[in-house]
C-alpha cells in the first residue's frame, strides 16, 4: 500500500515538474514573438505589438501582413481571369488587356517562366489596365515567376496601369481613373506599375492588401508616376531588390499601414510630390548597413511622416532638392542615421523617439 502511494506521489511530482518546464518554455517563447489583436476596421491587418527578448514592449504597430481573403471573394458578376487567358492574349507580343470597366477576378494562380524567351517583349507586363473603373481582385491567388532569377531574360511587371508615354505600343492610351488592385500575392517579379503622362495623369489609384515577395533578381514592389489621388494601403513587401515603393510627379498620396521587411533597396522613394502622407508604416530589418533609406525624398512638399516605426535601417529620412517635411510620433530603433537633410531642404519634428534605450 505504501509503495503504491509513493508511486502516485512520484507521478504527481513528475507531472508538476513537466508542466513547469512546458509553462516556462511557452513564457520564454512569447516574449520573443508577435502579439496580435484584431482591429475593428475590416480589411486592415491585426495590430502587432513587438516584444523584445527582455520583455520590454515596443510601440503598437500596424500588422506585418495584410488580411487577404481566401476562397472566392469575388462578386457573382466578376469577369474571371485564368492562366489560359494570359497564354492566349489578343496580341502575340502583348499582355492580357483590360479595355472595359468591370470587376476582374483571378480564378487561379498565374504562373510564368521568364527564363524562356519573352513572348511579350517589348511589352513587359502580364495584365494591362487601359480603362476607367476597373478593380482587379487577385482573390487570394498569386502571380508568380518561377524562373531562377540568375537566368531570367527579362523582368516582367505583373500589372500595368495606364502607360502614358513610358512605352511604345500600338494601342490607344487613355488617362485612366478609378482603378483598384487588391487582395493577393505577387512573387518574384515587379509588382504593380502605373503611369500617366504630364498632360493626362492617371487618377484615383488604389493598391491595397497585397503581398510582394522577392526570390531575388530584379524585383520591386510598386512604381507609379504622373498621377493624382493615390492610396497605397495595408501591403506587405519582403526582400525587394529595388525600392519597395517608388513614386514621382504625383499630387495627393497616402501611404498607410504598410510593412517593408528585409529589403535591399530604399523603402519609399518620392520625387516631385505635392501632398504626401506617410503614416502608420513599419520599416524593418534592412539587409544593408549603408546608403539606403527608409524614406528618401527629392522635391517633396507638404509631406507628413507620422506614427511610423523604423527598425535596423541605414538611414531613416533622407531629404534633398528643397524638400519640406513634418515628422512626428515616429520611433527610430537602431537606425544608423535617423535624419540626413541636405542643404536647401528642411524638416520639423516633435514627439519622436530616436534610438531609445528600450530598442
Amino acid at each position: 500500500m505504501f509503495k503504491k502511494w509513493l508511486m502516485n506521489v512520484g507521478l504527481m511530482l513528475f507531472a508538476s515538474l513537466l508542466l513547469m518546464i512546458i509553462g516556462y518554455n511557452v513564457t520564454t517563447y512569447e516574449t520573443t514573438s508577435l502579439e496580435t489583436t484584431d482591429t475593428t476596421e475590416e480589411g486592415f491587418a491585426p495590430l502587432v505589438k513587438l516584444r523584445s527578448p527582455f520583455g520590454i514592449n515596443q510601440p503598437t504597430l500596424p500588422g506585418t501582413l495584410p488580411k487577404i481573403r481566401t476562397g472566392n471573394s469575388c462578386p457573382h458578376n466578376s469577369i474571371w481571369i485564368t492562366q489560359s487567358d494570359l497564354d492566349r492574349s489578343p496580341s502575340s507580343n502583348g499582355p492580357f488587356q483590360i479595355l472595359n470597366p468591370g470587376y476582374y477576378c483571378l480564378k487561379e494562380n498565374i504562373i510564368i517562366d521568364s527564363s524562356n524567351p519573352n513572348p511579350r517583349w517589348p511589352f513587359p507586363s502580364l495584365i494591362w489596365v487601359n480603362s476607367d473603373s476597373v478593380t482587379i481582385d487577385l482573390n487570394g491567388k498569386e502571380i508568380i515567376d518561377i524562373a531562377d532569377p540568375n537566368h531570367s531574360t527579362f523582368f516582367p511587371i505583373a500589372i500595368l496601369i495606364g502607360a502614358g508615354n513610358r512605352y511604345w505600343y500600338n494601342f490607344t492610351l487613355n488617362p485612366v481613373s478609378d482603378v483598384t488592385i487588391m487582395n493577393g500575392k505577387i512573387r518574384a517579379m515587379r509588382g504593380v506599375a502605373a503611369y500617366g503622362s504630364t498632360s493626362s495623369p492617371i487618377k484615383k489609384i488604389t493598391i491595397e492588401n497585397l503581398k510582394f515577395h522577392s526570390d531575388g533578381g530584379g524585383t520591386g514592389g510598386i512604381i507609379m508616376g504622373d498621377a493624382k489621388d493615390v492610396l497605397i494601403n495595408n501591403n506587405y513587401f519582403e526582400g525587394q531588390e529595388f525600392s519597395s515603393i517608388e513614386i514621382f510627379n504625383i499630387e495627393n498620396v497616402l501611404i498607410d499601414k504598410n510593412s517593408l521587411n528585409l529589403n535591399k533597396g530604399d523603402g519609399i522613394v518620392a520625387t516631385n510630390i505635392k501632398g504626401l502622407k506617410i503614416k502608420n508604416n513599419q520599416f524593418l530589418n534592412h539587409q544593408h548597413t549603408r546608403f539606403w533609406s527608409a524614406f528618401g525624398g527629392d522635391q517633396v512638399y507638404d509631406t507628413d511622416f507620422d506614427n511610423n516605426y523604423l527598425l535596423k535601417q541605414p538611414i531613416g529620412i533622407n531629404l534633398k532638392g528643397g524638400s519640406t517635411i513634418s515628422y512626428k510620433n515616429n520611433t527610430f530603433c537602431h537606425v544608423n542615421t535617423p535624419l540626413n537633410i541636405f542643404l536647401g531642404s528642411s524638416a520639423s519634428g516633435r514627439n519622436n523617439q530616436i534610438n531609445p534605450p528600450n530598442c
